[in-house]
């Protein structure tokens, strides 16, 4: 019983967290549905499921460049958060908390898989609470999984094999991504257009225009500004 792998409750400051790595290993100990990974036909052209995407067919391919011609488990995450009330929370006393989940899924079309199986909450915390530290120490695990330096115990082969987990999609609703990103909820100066950090209030009347915008304004006048969407 000692070596069998079940993920362990820590406290990284004031959220209860639950190690990816932990979890990964107990996956695979107890599930039979995860494969080595296959190539991905180089004749096919039509992606019918997310696993012929081509992110994870680049996630494959970085998997091999590290492995090479070595078996090896791929495994992408999809991981989520959000703030909640817990069902016993009153208007008048709430208790609202926040719930990072991470859902492991295989590269292959063949490892029939159920999300509510895969899936694993991973970090819990009150809603006030920063949770910078909790998304540092996935960073640094997630990290660890893309090394190349991993290897579990897989049911499917009945021994330890090397596996290469890579994040593939982070959901959130837009305040929980704005409140990831430090966007102040799109109301500061410096964050009120995705990807630019600058106050846009002070040189967008001195911002060139695209090549395009140019274009259509030549043709179409300042009427353009206000019907171009």
């Amino acid at each position: 019983m000692e070596n069998i792998p079940y993920p362990s409750v820590t406290v990284i400051d004031n959220h209860a967290y639950v190690s990816i790595i932990d979890c990964i290993a107990h996956l695979l100990f107890f599930s039979s549905i995860f494969t080595y990974a296959k190539k991905h036909p180089s004749d096919s052209v039509d992606a019918m499921h997310i696993m012929d995407s081509r992110k994870v067919q680049q996630i494959k391919d970085q998997a091999a460049s590290i492995y090479g011609d070595v078996n090896v488990v791929v495994l992408y995450l999809t991981e989520w958060s959000d703030d909640f009330d817990p069902s016993m929370s009153t208007k008048a006393n709430r208790q609202s908390c926040w719930i990072k989940t991470v859902s492991v899924m295989s590269g292959n079309v063949e490892d029939n898989m159920n999300n509510i199986s895969t899936t694993f909450p991973i970090a819990i915390g009150k809603i006030g609470n920063s949770h910078e530290m909790v998304e540092q120490q996935f960073a640094d695990e997630l990290r660890k999984l893309r090394s190349g330096t991993c290897a579990f115990f897989n049911k499917s082969t009945a021994s330890a094999v090397p596996v290469y987990v890579e994040l593939l999609a982070s959901l959130q609703d837009q305040p929980e991504q704005q409140s990831v990103n430090c966007l102040m909820l799109g109301g500061g100066k410096y964050s009120a257009r995705w990807g630019y950090s600058l106050n846009i209030a002070e040189v967008h009347n001195n911002t060139p225009a695209c090549s395009q915008c140019l274009l259509q304004m030549k043709q179409n006048g300042p009427k353009f500004l206000f019907n171009y969407t």
